[in-house]
């Protein structure tokens, strides 16, 4: 493009007429009688696959269908706490395999099957590894029942990668985590004090920047699962 024909455009774009002004009064938050179901509505209109594993056999049977969506038989999973705040049986093993960071545990299901308690070990995790991760398990800090919102957070000394990488991500989400409403989650937090980051995830990730054309899993995960626990 010439130098004369980016100034016309400009020049154009310098003539339009004003914008509107900006609201003065903030619109109504939304509330929901049932948050939980309300949740589990946006986020399956999103594009997220939504299972019920709050009893011990529904969350086997939940990972058991995202082993099999994947044709995988590792579990790449965020951290020690998950297992704990989602009162998830598991044991670690004595095995580690190498000493770079970050660590993360690893969990093999042969022939895709899950069986509890899971039988973890800590593995290293760096760039050569990364590419051979097809499914990520992490805990949603919260959820947001108006878009069908997960929130994680990359606190405490956490990683983005397992969040955005892998293809396949799975979160669980504890029901009463859920709140109403975006104005809910962001008085509820104070930002900046321990993570840095938070990742505000509604459905697989989607573009259509080139051509209006949608792709999905471009920017993260293809394919996301959320396991209310």
């Amino acid at each position: 493009m010439s130098r004369e024909a980016i100034l016309s455009r400009l020049r154009c774009f310098q003539n339009r007429e004003p914008s509107e002004a900006l609201p003065e009064v903030v619109p109504e938050f939304p509330d929901f009688d049932d948050p939980v179901n309300t949740f589990k509505r946006r986020a399956e209109e999103a594009g997220t696959v939504v299972l019920d594993g709050q009893s011990d056999e529904g969350f086997a049977a939940a990972m058991r269908r995202v082993l099999e969506e994947a044709g995988a038989v590792h579990l790449y999973w965020e951290k020690t706490a998950i297992f704990e705040k989602h009162k998830i049986p598991f044991e670690l093993s004595d095995r580690t395999h190498g000493s770079g960071e970050p660590r993360v545990l690893v969990s093999e299901h042969a022939k895709r099957g899950f069986q509890l308690p899971v039988q973890t070990e800590i593995r290293s995790l760096d760039q050569v590894d990364v590419p051979g991760v097809t499914v990520s398990v992490a805990s949603a800090e919260t959820a947001i029942a108006e878009t069908g919102t997960v929130v994680e957070s990359s606190a405490p000394a956490g990683s983005r990668v397992l969040s955005v990488l892998p293809p396949i991500h799975v979160v669980l989400v504890s029901p009463e985590d859920v709140l109403m409403n975006h104005r809910e989650f962001f008085e509820s937090v104070d930002l900046g004090r321990r993570e840095s980051a938070r990742l505000l995830v509604t459905g697989p990730s989607r573009t259509a920047d080139i051509e209006k054309t949608l792709i999905i899993g471009v920017h993260g995960p293809g394919r996301l699962f959320t396991i209310l626990r």
